[in-house]
């Protein structure tokens, strides 16, 4: 599958789950959770990208691992962070307010570019995952090293946040 492919297949799975997470928000009148999805929705490219290769390359199942560990901190994190609001964030109260049709705008204005920008910054774990035969070496190290550093230092700061 070339890589034009894998982005073509990763916006139509983020546009079906962006698209379902809408309705939700319609039935919640709530758009604050989208926010809790933007770690998830790496997760979710990693893992279509992971499923359309079946790559058998260790920096592929390298990039699975550390995309979804991010993913699923974060994200539980930021979900916890929405179940404990008891209002829609302000920001998406001022745009319902501006915004006489937001309800229905919301689809483009909120979930759907975040479902793109989502696709648009995962394009180098597509990359990544896609030409990832060669072994192991010092900059995957040296990767790893730089992941785990930002790793507990947002976990540090988002336990300082809350």
């Amino acid at each position: 599958m070339s890589g034009i492919d894998l982005i073509l297949l990763n916006l139509a799975v983020m546009a079906a789950t962006i698209l379902v997470l809408w309705l939700v928000s319609l039935r919640l009148n709530d758009v604050s959770f989208v926010d809790a999805f933007w770690p998830v929705g790496f997760g979710v490219v990693a893992w279509t990208t992971w499923f359309a290769l079946s790559p058998d390359h260790p920096r592929a199942l390298l990039l699975l691992a550390l995309t979804s560990l991010w993913s699923i901190r974060l994200g539980t994190y930021l979900f916890a962070r929405w179940l404990g609001e008891p209002h829609e964030d302000k920001r998406y109260q001022t745009m319902r307010r501006n915004r006489p049709l937001f309800r229905w705008q919301s689809l483009y204005v909120v979930f759907g570019l975040q479902g793109a920008l989502i696709v648009v910054v995962g394009v180098p774990v597509i990359f990544g995952m896609s030409n990832a035969a060669a072994p192991l070496g010092v900059l995957d190290a040296i990767g790893v090293m730089l992941f785990t550093a930002g790793f507990l230092f947002e976990s540090i700061a988002d336990t300082q946040l809350a």
